[in-house]
């Protein structure tokens, strides 16, 4: 889940990437989560997720607005996942799809 907090007098947005435990990979025990993208140079410890009491892993950053921007998550250091509620999908580098989420104010 994505939720995005657009503010009048500034020229970013807070996302909020969230991804409650029903929407994790099947079959995997989830020990971290780390969020990756264009916004941090697909940083794989740059951004990690903290999980809260009820299973869902969470964490908010700061974008600038009126951008598309390229995401993924990266599950226990190797597998690749993308959020199932993003704001769209595109072909990515590496052969496989990413995630986008897109600040345009709406």
């Amino acid at each position: 889940m994505i939720k995005k907090r657009f503010f009048k007098t500034k020229d970013h947005c807070k996302v909020t990437f969230e991804l409650p435990e029903g929407q994790l990979p099947e079959g995997v025990e989830v020990e971290k989560i780390n969020l990756v993208g264009d916004f941090n140079d697909w940083n794989q410890e740059a951004t990690p997720l903290r999980k809260l009491k009820g299973g869902t892993w969470k964490e908010i950053v700061e974008l600038d607005i009126n951008k598309e921007y390229n995401f993924r998550y990266v599950v226990n250091d190797d597998i690749w996942y993308n959020d199932p509620e993003a704001d769209g999908y595109v072909s990515g580098d590496q052969g496989s799809e990413n995630c986008i989420v897109n600040t345009t104010r709406e």
